[in-house]
């Protein structure tokens, strides 16, 4: 192994993981190196690190490390759509606030976020309860759903998706517009504990579906809905249905059959 002096930090220990890609273990092996290795050489005491570029395997020479959770990955903060002053302006003039007030909750907003990222403890990662890859039930980057979690912890939860429902029940929102109002309210925010018990029953759970997963069912299910509006959507049928009570309604449908027909597919019946 290389007898050169690395600095305690992310560089130091991407440098030596570069320049140890080996090791002989108690059996006298040789083995990969991993990043436990490069934190006890080097003394790095920091928040656990994670691969932003190259690998421990083949491409360890381009290898490029950065904070698990942290912000700062492009990658993330591009997938987060961070919040803007004026989505808070707009929410304000829709429901009674002026400019003054909304830019001060947006003020305060960006103030949460920034101590609770501080709360985190040394060692542990900042991550979603919910997976940023998450296209629905998901509210982005906020202090109500990040919490300070430990590496396995965080490792067996990745991309699992906790319920609407169970996101609800901790407070956590599951819109951006819901986070929003909650800013307004003045909302507290989730008991940190609970967001670390959801992530370990999330974690736990061998069966619980991946953002991914969820994704393309919801895709599949607004599309069918899309279908569904568009085959209703005919000729004379929505000013058929519209009000009144069942019997009324099958009276209005009989007498607009002739206009209606042509539009059904084959065998449609009102029950």
């Amino acid at each position: 192994m290389s007898k050169k002096k690395y600095t305690p930090d992310i560089q130091g220990v991407t440098q030596w993981l570069r320049d140890n890609p080996t090791k002989k273990n108690r059996r006298g092996q040789t083995v990969i190196t991993g990043k436990r290795d490069a934190y006890k050489a080097v003394g790095y005491d920091g928040p656990p690190l994670k691969s932003k570029a190259g690998n421990l395997t083949n491409n360890r020479n381009k290898l490029r490390l950065s904070i698990r959770g942290d912000n700062g990955d492009t990658a993330r903060a591009a997938a987060s759509k961070p919040y803007t002053l004026e989505e808070f302006i707009d929410y304000g003039k829709k429901n009674g606030y002026g400019t003054i007030h909304s830019t001060k909750v947006f003020k305060e907003f960006l103030k949460k976020n920034a101590a609770q990222k501080a709360s985190v403890r040394r060692g542990f990662a900042n991550d979603h309860v919910t997976p940023i890859s998450a296209e629905y039930h998901s509210a982005g980057e906020n202090h109500r759903n990040r919490t300070g979690l430990s590496v396995k912890v965080n490792g067996f939860k990745s991309n699992k998706m906790p319920t609407p429902a169970e996101m609800r029940a901790a407070g956590i929102p599951t819109t951006r517009s819901s986070l929003i109002q909650m800013e307004f309210n003045n909302t507290p925010a989730p008991n940190p504990k609970t967001l670390r018990q959801l992530a370990s029953k999330v974690a736990r759970d061998k069966t619980r579906p991946r953002a991914t997963a969820m994704n393309k069912n919801l895709n599949a299910a607004q599309q069918r809905r899309g279908t569904l509006r568009r085959t209703l959507r005919i000729r004379g049928l929505s000013d058929a249905l519209a009000g009144g009570s069942g019997s009324e309604i099958v009276d209005r449908v009989n007498g607009r059959m002739h206009l209606i027909a042509p539009y059904l597919p084959e065998g449609f019946e009102l029950l």
